[in-house]
């Protein structure tokens, strides 16, 4: 633990004292099985009043997509038989249990459906701060199912749960000794649980404090002094968002804009995306790191250098046969491949450009030029040039395209027009495919 982090313990020691246990000393377990038995005491369940409002609704009417989705559910694995009657119920109280929570939002806590084991003989439960009002009642009465509606525990509304929950994951990327997981209402919706994993062996007095780094940021975002907080040691691992890699987007360095990706392509068996090579090799896709890797250069073609490179999509990341055509949400289907003849139109979208037409004026030639940063002379060959200069700064590696044919990889531009490496090189010399929808 670090020095300024160590400077804490005496406060939180101050303020918890003997709150945590261990099955096993930091020394005897492993991290990964520690996990499991590192943990606050739990919270003690509130002392809450209730009343059962009794739903006077009319059978729900269910639908065929209804019917189909508790088939489906019920035909799973890991599903309990599910009637299509019981699916119709839940919407419609989901539906009422919403509409509570947008009227009152200072009373609602949480809505359940009750499932076996739950000590609540209704069939749906609403807990709230406070007694509820008649129109949350009379909401309730219209559904077909009863409602058992608890309240006077602690003011842990929807937003404050959500406030205290995003503070205390933030509060515990400041300790190097563990990762957060998640944070939520605990089981008893008594306080908030935040679940973790040590990176390393923690002892208690370590964990004592991260208790209190939590905790306070905690109550001081939902503005709830006195709002209790569980830590729990889990065997997990944190979110990882599953992103679709296509053509046309953005690559970065350091958090700074460096190129455009051009088409998804599979080479060797790994799916990514080719952009040019004259780019930096070592960048993220769209500013998120863990998403894509450089894999290779094209091989030089008689001494003639050819600027295109490709990157594989690292798991569990997908890479569809699409680019961007023009605004972030309106993607095109690669459906052919063909190398520009003289005289073509054909359009770029990178990351200046926004999607730009032109004429191609040489369907083939090569060029000389100082390659970027090393100023090194080289000669590069299988390129097209357009008589327009459309480009800018950025936009190298994006794709050129007519309809859903790609025609090539742009490479930039000089005072003749913009460059682009004919679409044919990606397979001839980055030994790759494109992706074909």
């Amino acid at each position: 633990m670090t020095a300024r982090r160590m400077a804490a313990a005496a406060v939180a020691m101050a303020l918890l004292p003997g709150a945590l246990y261990a099955a096993a000393t930091a020394s005897d377990t492993p991290a990964g099985e520690q996990a499991e038995v590192l943990r606050t005491p739990a919270i003690p369940a509130a002392d809450l009043d209730s009343l059962l409002v009794e739903g006077t609704g009319q059978p729900v009417e269910v639908s065929k997509a209804l019917a189909q989705d508790a088939e489906q559910y019920s035909s799973q694995a890991d599903g309990e038989p599910l009637t299509a009657q019981d699916a119709g119920m839940q919407n419609e109280f989901a539906l009422a249990a919403t509409e509570i929570e947008l009227a009152h939002p200072d009373l609602f806590v949480h809505a359940r459906v009750v499932v076996e084991g739950d000590k609540s003989e209704a069939d749906f439960l609403i807990e709230l701060t406070s007694r509820p009002s008649e129109d949350i009642i009379a909401t309730l009465s219209k559904i077909s199912g009863n409602t058992e509606v608890t309240f006077g525990g602690p003011a842990l509304t929807s937003d404050a749960t959500t406030a205290a929950s995003g503070a205390a994951l933030r509060a515990l990327r400041e300790f190097d000794e563990v990762t957060g997981i998640g944070a939520s209402l605990n089981e008893a919706r008594s306080g908030i649980e935040v679940t973790f994993n040590p990176r390393a062996q923690i002892s208690d007095n370590e964990l004592t404090t991260i208790h209190a780094a939590v905790t306070k940021a905690a109550r001081e975002a939902s503005s709830l002094p006195d709002l209790e907080v569980e830590l729990r040691g889990v065997d997990a691992e944190p979110m990882t968002w599953t992103n679709n890699v296509v053509g046309g987007r953005g690559t970065y360095l350091g958090g700074v804009h460096d190129c455009t990706t051009g088409f998804t392509a599979v080479r060797g068996g790994q799916h990514g995306f080719v952009t040019a090579r004259h780019c930096y090799n070592n960048v993220t896709y769209r500013n998120v790191g863990g998403i894509i890797d450089f894999v290779a250069n094209a091989v030089a073609d008689n001494g003639n250098l050819i600027d295109l490179q490709f990157h594989r999509t690292l798991s569990p990341h997908n890479t569809l046969p699409q680019f961007q055509w023009r605004a972030a949400n309106e993607l095109r289907t690669v459906t052919s491949m063909a190398n520009p003849p003289d005289n073509a139109i054909i359009c770029l979208n990178a990351w200046t450009v926004q999607y730009v037409c032109a004429q191609v004026v040489t369907p083939e030639r090569c060029i000389n030029g100082a390659w970027p940063e090393t100023g090194v002379p080289v000669t590069v060959c299988r390129l097209a040039q357009t008589w327009q200069t459309i480009d800018n700064l950025g936009d190298s590696g994006g794709p050129w395209f007519n309809g859903g044919t790609a025609f090539g990889i742009h490479n930039g531009h000089n005072s003749e027009g913009s460059l682009l490496t004919r679409i044919g090189a990606v397979e001839a010399r980055l030994s790759a495919n494109l992706m074909m929808g």
